[in-house]
């Protein structure tokens, strides 16, 4: 097709011509106006058609969820009673005993104030338009230093080149898909583009301290670094290391220009301080939720997150060894890697894998962004090597993160790049031109691979739809249907874990209404400690339908996997939920689900969180599967010992450890940790599948 298209041109000068004529025509400003709206409508549409007006991923509810807190000025969500309820993946409490989002605060305070406005799912539309915005910018500093030459020729060819360079990325599924979902890549793009544009753009001559106007562009070009860090940790260390490259390499011959020592040295005070004052308010909100979540200033709240919920403790971290990869997150991935685990030659083969499919996400056939890489050794330039080692480097930057490419999204990691990927295919449609080859024009080059794009894009714009239509048709939008149902009392259960976290609001619930996911077993407590409250749940079709309430639960029965992830704090095992089909032949558990405590070996422990919904003498008892390779584990609750829990049994079967005697609690947070303390002497390993905590009072039982 790209051949066919190509050929049509070469075949056709005049064609060619009128088609640059075309691309040309109308100033600057209506042109690059009518690309970013164009790129809008498109994620408006997605977002309409697509998504349904919801996230369609797991990360894009947890950065709604963020937002949310951070719209009523709080950087965490206050859990309401009883805790165990709110528990979900990529959820935790944090040290301040607030629930927390695992993501650095910088996109979901972006995203803030659509929440306020009440239409959150703008703000990947208006990421879309600024993105083209910060792209054309950036093609136009690039274009003009390449071609410095002011002649007309020059010029209409550096105008081609940079409309052609926003006009390619028009067919992109992905491109519509990052910023119709809530996800934070296409935000990190446009920051990166603003941030190199304002350090080539930036006169660091001009800044000086007696002149605080002269300060706006490098607090601009600090204030996109420190955002894109506090979106995307490595993103933005990435961003400050191009940017810091980009001015150290214009500095020579701007202090050149200055004579005197004094003046030299007022001149980089005064950039430094620019470029502070705009990263500080970023760098601090970072810092900021870091201590809130972890208690530390400097633990990233993925670390201590991962840290909670996975194994081992380090999965997570970037670079290599056997302690790299998550066993629960990317199970398969870590499963495929050789008993060295992460190693180097498996860091080439990921990032060389996301370069291929990050060049079929941005246009197709994909092949072409490799051809543009290499024509920049045919026809150097400083403008072009800088993108195709920016290309380059960030691929490999990401090769220390262990996992590869997402299903519906490709090499989202690498989307940040996407600017400059599309400056390096839009200048390699030019070189043959720049050659003298005239019978190759520019434009004719331009058009083919727009088709070629839309024609290859299409499939994915039919198939890839229809992979998230099996999502979003089982989407149920919460806060839609409680505004339509005039705000209803009571607890709303949501068949969709993802709907639930982005629905979670209790600034607006005020202590009147909860909204968890569905699970009639995990429920019970929630029930006891609101009798009177109505049940509701929400269809496929938008519909808040009551459920019938029954009788309150007298005992309570709380699932322990409920703990996972938010509530848990293991040391030397891994804790994580695993549903009941992979205990193959055992007794029916009082859930779906039980509480897998693995890798664990004498004096590893884990302490759980739980609220109780009333005060009273209770008799406590743990249900729990017993295996040939489980052990034996003290189990205190409130430091108070209950006695040993004994894992051990030849084949699987259902377990009961019972206090020995009745306790008397509170209604509250009651804490409880289970220590191993080895084995039996038949068992093969240390490991425990914990069902369900049950408390019954003491005037029920004989």
């Amino acid at each position: 097709m790209l051949v066919g298209f190509s050929a049509i041109g070469a075949l056709w000068p005049a064609l060619s011509a009128w088609l640059a004529k075309v691309l040309c025509k109308g100033s600057r400003f209506a042109f690059v106006s009518a690309v970013a709206l164009s790129h809008g409508a498109i994620s408006l549409a997605t977002v309409h058609t697509l998504a349904r007006n919801q996230p369609f991923s797991i990360d894009g509810a947890v950065y709604l969820f963020q937002a949310r807190a951070l719209a009523h000025g709080a950087l965490g969500v206050p859990m309401e009673f009883p805790r165990q309820a709110f528990s979900q993946r990529f959820l935790f409490e944090g040290a301040d005993h607030l629930l927390h989002g695992v993501f650095p605060p910088g996109w979901p305070l972006w995203l803030a104030g659509f929440v306020r406005l009440g239409a959150p799912m703008l703000a990947g539309p208006v990421v879309a338009v600024l993105l083209v915005l910060a792209s054309e910018s950036l093609s136009r500093a690039l274009a003009e230093r390449e071609w410095p030459d002011h002649s007309q020729e020059t010029l209409a060819q550096r105008e081609l080149l940079v409309r052609a360079s926003i006009l390619l990325s028009l067919p992109s599924f992905s491109r519509a898909a990052e910023t119709a979902d809530l996800l934070s890549h296409a935000f990190v793009a446009a920051l990166f583009a603003a941030a190199i544009t304002l350090a080539l753009r930036v006169d660091l001559v001009a800044v000086s301290l007696a002149k605080p106007r002269t300060w706006l562009r490098p607090v601009a070009l600090g204030a996109c670094v420190a955002w894109a860090f506090s979106s995307r940790l490595l993103d933005g260390l990435f961003v400050a290391l191009c940017v810091a490259l980009v001015l150290l390499a214009r500095a020579p011959s701007a202090l050149r220009r200055l004579s005197d020592k004094r003046e030299k040295f007022s001149r980089i005070a005064a950039i430094l301080l620019a470029l502070g004052m705009g990263a500080a308010p970023f760098v601090s909100l970072t810092l900021a939720h870091q201590h809130a979540a972890t208690g530390r200033w400097l633990t990233p709240t993925q670390s201590e997150y991962f840290a909670r919920s996975d194994w081992p403790p380090t999965c997570h971290r970037l670079g290599f060894g056997r302690d790299v990869g998550c066993e629960v997150e990317h199970g398969d991935e870590r499963a495929s890697m050789a008993p060295d685990g992460y190693t180097p030659r498996r860091a080439f083969g990921v990032a060389r894998s996301r370069a291929e499919v990050l060049g079929e996400d941005l246009v197709m056939p994909g092949q072409l962004l490799f051809v543009a890489m290499l024509l920049v050794c045919v026809s150097p330039s400083l403008s072009a090597s800088f993108c195709a080692a920016v290309v380059c480097a960030f691929a490999y930057v990401y090769g220390l993160f262990y996992y590869g490419n997402a299903a519906l999204f490709g090499a989202r990691h690498l989307f940040p790049v996407a600017p400059f990927a599309y400056y390096l295919l839009a200048r390699a449609l030019f070189i043959p031109s720049l050659a003298h080859r005239k019978r190759l024009q520019p434009a004719g080059l331009v058009v083919a691979v727009m088709l070629s794009s839309l024609i290859g894009q299409s499939s994915r714009w039919l198939v890839i739809p229809q992979v998230i239509a099996g999502w979003t048709g089982r989407n149920y939008p919460i806060r839609e249907a409680l505004a339509r149902h005039q705000s209803p009392d009571g607890i709303v259960l949501s068949p969709s874990v993802i709907h639930a976290i982005a629905a979670q609001d209790p600034w607006a619930d005020q202590g009147r209404r909860v909204i968890v996911v569905q699970d009639n077993a995990g429920n019970f407590e929630l029930r006891r400690a609101h009798p009177d409250w109505s049940l509701w749940t929400v269809v496929v079709s938008g519909a808040l339908v009551p459920l019938p309430r029954g009788p309150v639960p007298l005992a309570s029965v709380i699932e322990l996997e409920s703990a996972w992830p938010s509530l848990q704090w293991p040391s030397g095992l891994m804790a994580h939920r695993a549903r009941a089909e992979r205990f193959a032949g055992a007794p029916r558990l009082s859930g779906s689900e039980a509480l897998a405590l693995e890798h664990a070996r004498p004096s590893s422990s884990l302490q759980i969180e739980l609220d109780l919904a009333q005060t009273g003498q209770f008799r406590v008892a743990i249900s729990y599967l017993a295996a040939a390779h489980h052990g034996d584990y003290r189990v205190t609750l409130n430091a108070q010992d209950l006695g040993v829990l004994r894992g051990y049994a030849p084949a699987l079967s259902m377990g009961l450890f019972v206090a020995p005697t009745p306790l008397a609690l509170r209604a509250g947070a009651q804490r409880l940790v289970f220590t191993c303390v080895g084995a039996d002497a038949r068992a093969s390993g240390h490991d425990a599948a914990l069902d369900a905590f049950v408390a019954r009072p003491v005037s029920q039982t004989p």
